[in-house]
Parts: structure tokens; C-alpha cells; sequence
């Protein structure tokens, strides 16, 4: 009899694999949105924490968004007025010298959702 190889992509390495880059995903989520809140309390300013394709999470505010877009980071398609609802989440701040309230509580909730489905999809 023939010696067959081993295929390493057995159903539980793959449960274990996803499960690792879901626990990770985790982390990462909860280190942006630790940073943005850090930033945010810091400046006072509104953060942004945007998906990169390959699913890693940049936080940013506007002027920094800007520097982004200039250096070819970011496409130039991508507008200030749409950092709200391309975020997977953003924190309070202030316009004109009025406060902006931080992203719901549901609303945050779904966007993480989808961020961990999207992970999910890239294993």
C-alpha cells in the first residue's frame, strides 16, 4: 500500500484555525476601540476605526484621514461626510463646539458582527 499524504486542512484544523483568527479579530476590536477611547479623551476629537481589505483596523480622526487619502492610502471616492457609516465604530466628540454623541450601542453592536463575519471569510 502506498503511503498517502495528509492533508492538513482537516475539519478541526479549520474549526481551530477560524476560531484563532476570530479570538484575535476580538482582541484587535477591543485594543481599537480601547485607543480610540484613549485618543478621544485625550484631544477630544472624534476617532474613527476603519477596516482595512485585509481586515486590519486603522484608528483615525479627519485630519488623519486627510493625511491618508493625500498619500494614496485610502481612495479618493471615500469622503469625510462617510467616516460615520463606513466605521466599524467611532467615538463622541465635538462640532463647531457642540457634542456629537459615540456611535450606538446597537449600531456598534451589528458593525462588530459584520467585522467578525468578514474575518471569518478571510480564513
Amino acid at each position: 500500500m502506498k503511503h498517502q499524504p495528509t492533508n492538513n486542512t482537516s475539519p478541526a484544523l479549520l474549526r481551530w484555525g477560524s476560531r484563532w483568527g476570530l479570538i484575535k479579530a476580538r482582541i484587535a476590536y477591543a485594543y481599537a476601540k480601547f485607543k480610540a477611547g484613549r485618543l478621544n479623551a485625550l484631544t477630544g476629537r472624534r476617532y474613527f476605526i476603519l477596516m482595512a481589505d485585509s481586515g486590519k483596523l486603522v484608528v483615525t480622526d479627519k485630519s488623519q484621514f486627510y493625511k491618508l487619502r493625500r498619500r494614496g492610502s485610502m481612495p479618493r471616492t471615500i469622503t469625510p461626510r462617510m467616516l460615520p457609516r463606513i466605521s466599524v465604530y467611532y467615538t463622541a466628540g465635538t462640532y463647531k463646539g457642540n457634542p456629537s454623541p459615540c456611535m450606538a450601542d446597537t449600531t456598534a453592536a451589528g458593525r462588530k458582527q459584520k467585522y467578525l463575519r468578514y474575518i471569518l471569510t478571510l480564513h
